[in-house]
Parts: structure tokens; sequence; C-alpha cells
């Protein structure tokens, strides 16, 4: 396997063999300021059991020399600069330049075990239609399933109403057709949080068959202090005001698992914006755009602001309605 051979040999294992293949996935990586997890997340790819993919590392104008050490340690992979422009239009830009069947996306803090690639490789030969993979994952090393191939594959029939509990997708363990890309918007770089999310839901509703492998196969780090998890977005910025654009609603109209689930996607997200002065405008139209109303869930959200605001800084508050609005409506 390529982990166990300096870059530059890696390098001449590609050119050699490059006309003996053919080519499946390209792997995008968008990079910045990861300089502490960059050569951890290459590595991995290089040290897949399957090797029919290209590697492209969109660069947003690092400042860490994170690049740097790609250029460096890595010449066989190609690396794309680009000016600061956010993670979204980092993976866009990785899109633009993938010349493969499939669109494979890894955040450069995150890693594979050595069999990922091999288990969505069979899954494409044994499906057909197929148009987007995803795989579990864990943020405990321990977890991770080194050995497993072929293990928990599962057809998504009814994604949505699965999704009310969890929407299961995850950046680094997700694999896209790429035609999809070719007649529908990529990431939105408007949105802030949940623009991963939006591009799952609109492949889905697109059509073709949605497939996920049980076995943890991907590492999700939390190492990262600067990551921008926790930072506080306006709703604009947030998916959960797309779920009330025409664009959504027309989508929900013909599907309604998708609509059922849209509507519990609104009431289980909106609450953190409806009750704010900067956001209130905005929350109460995406809010009034719920299709499915729920008399117990309208009456909660009719609380006085003062009671609001107080009950959203109670942890135990925040943890019941999280888990009490999927199983309204789900029932």
């Amino acid at each position: 396997m390529l982990i166990n051979l300096p870059p530059y040999h890696g390098f001449l294992f590609l050119k050699i063999n490059s006309l003996s293949r053919k080519i499946i996935f390209s792997v995008i990586i968008p990079l910045y300021n990861k300089k502490k997890f960059i050569e951890r997340c290459i590595n991995s790819v290089l040290s897949q059991s399957f090797n029919k993919y290209e590697i492209i590392v969109i660069d947003d104008c690092s400042t860490d020399g994170s690049s740097e050490i790609v250029e460096r340690l890595f010449p066989q992979i190609q690396l794309v600069r680009k000016k600061n422009g956010g993670v979204s239009s980092a993976r866009n830009l990785g899109i633009e330049h993938s010349k493969e069947k499939f669109v494979a996306f890894l955040d450069a803090d995150d890693y594979w075990t050595e069999n990922y690639l091999k288990n969505l490789y069979n899954i494409i030969e044994n499906y057909s239609d197929i148009k987007i993979i995803g795989t579990s994952y864990s943020s405990n090393e321990n977890n991770l399933e080194h050995n497993e191939i072929n293990s928990g594959v599962r057809l998504l029939n009814d994604y949505f109403s699965e999704a009310i509990y969890n929407t299961l997708f995850f950046t680094s363990a997700v694999v896209i057709k790429k035609d999809f890309f070719k007649s529908n918007l990529a990431f939105d770089i408007n949105i802030k949080r949940g623009e991963d999310l939006d591009v799952w839901f609109r492949a889905i509703l697109s059509g073709g068959k949605a497939v996920y492998v049980n076995a943890p196969l991907v590492f999700y780090s939390k190492e990262d202090e600067t990551s921008l998890t926790n930072t506080t977005v306006t709703i604009s910025e947030s998916l959960v005001s797309k779920l009330s654009s025409k664009q959504y609603i027309y989508l929900a109209k013909n599907n309604p698992s998708f609509s059922m689930f849209r509507d519990n996607l609104i009431y289980n997200s909106v609450y953190l914006y409806i009750y704010d002065a900067n956001n209130k405008v905005i929350a109460n139209k995406v809010f009034s755009s719920i299709k499915e109303r729920n008399f117990i869930l309208d009456t909660l959200y009719s609380l006085p602001d003062f009671l609001w605001l107080f009950l959203l800084k109670q942890p135990l508050f925040i943890k019941i309605i999280r888990k009490l609005i999927p199983h309204i409506f789900k029932h």
C-alpha cells in the first residue's frame, strides 16, 4: 500500500500505473490552516486498498504553511490555490477541477480507514443508477472499522422518513455522482451552516439511488479548536432559511416524506432565531412556511419572549425539544 512509500515513490507508482487503471473517484480536500492534520488526511487516501482515484487539494489561502506541506510531501497531488472564500467555494472549485465519475469529499482534519473507497466501489459495481453513497463515521478511533468490506450496506428507499431521527450523511463520508453537479447548484456559498446537508438533500431528491454503509469507516475530527462548528450564524446564513425558499417548497410539493421532514427540520431549528431581535423577521417568515402544523409545537413557540429566552438558556430544555419534535412528527 502507498502509505509505506515516501511521497516521491508514490508519485512514480501513480505515473507508471496511470495508463493501466481506470480512475473512478475524484477526492476533493478543501484546505485552510490545517497544518497539524493535512499529512494524516492525505496519507489515509494514499493508503487505500482501492487506488483508482485522483486527489485534488484546494488551498483556500492558508496562512500556516499547510499548502507548503502538501507541495513538499505530496508532489503527485494536484494542488490548487485560491483566494479565501470559505469551504463551500473551495469544494466547488474542486468539483470544477474533478474529471472522474464520482466525487468524494474529505475534510483536511478527518481521515478514511483503508477500505473506505473499496466499500464504495463495490456498491457502485453492485447497484445501478447510484446518486449518493454515505458511510457511518466516528470521532473515537477505537470505534473505526478497518477490515469490513460490504458490511451493513443498505438502500435508502425512504431516506427522509429516517432522516427525521438522523440525517446520516457527513461531508467526509459522502460520495456523489459527478453528473449531479452538471445540472444542479453545488455548495451554496451563502450558507454557513447546513451547506452540506443542502447538497445531500437535493441529490437524493434529484433521483437515483441513495445507499448507506453502517460500518464506521471515517474518522471525524474534533481536534481543531479553531473549528467553526460552534460559531453563531444568522438565520439567513443557515439552511433553515433556505428550506422556506420556492425551490424547497416545490420539491416538497410532490414528496410527502420530504415535506414532513422539511417541516420537522424547521420546527427543530428555528427556535434558535425566532425570538432574536436580529433574526426575528426572517425566522417568522420561515416558521409560517410550515405546511403540517402541530398544535403542541405551535403553542410552545407562542410563549412570551421573556419566557422563551429564559428557556433557551436551559440545556435540559434544548435537549427535550430536540428529542420531542422528531417523535411528534413520526407518530
